[in-house]
């Protein structure tokens, strides 16, 4: 935004008052990074086919709808917010992938990424009573 100085729509009136420079919208950047990490994560906890399905739809409309926001509330140009997914997109991948070479790196190979917590019966109890000593 520093470095472009686009001034903000003012065809109509806006529903929003907003400051500071239009290109592009950090409101469709964060959108699209925030909400698709949280769609990542969350189809690490599922297997079944039409519940992933759900999420990445879920995840898509999300990021689409507050993408469409900005214009409509007459705070942003189209272009801002297309210009925004262009930069929250390669920054989601660096997210992901980061994940999942920290993932690789920390945990041995071949489980996955996020695995589900044990079972109780098979979770080790860490606990160390008072009298024993450490």
């Amino acid at each position: 935004k520093l470095f472009v100085h686009r001034a903000r729509p003012d065809l109509f009136k806006p529903l929003l008052i907003a400051t500071g420079y239009s290109f592009p919208s950090g409101h469709s950047v964060i959108s699209v990074v925030v909400y698709g990490l949280l769609g990542f994560f969350a189809l690490h906890f599922t297997k079944n086919r039409h519940a992933k399905a759900a999420i990445t739809t879920v995840t898509v409309i999300v990021i689409l709808l507050i993408g469409a926001s900005r214009p409509y509330v007459g705070v942003h140009y189209p272009t801002d917010v297309l210009a925004g997914w262009s930069l929250g997109i390669p920054w989601l991948i660096t997210c992901m992938g980061l994940h999942e070479v920290l993932a690789r790196r920390y945990l041995k190979s071949g489980e996955p990424v996020l695995d589900k917590p044990p079972a109780p019966s098979q979770a080790v109890d860490r606990h160390v009573p008072e009298d024993r000593p450490q």
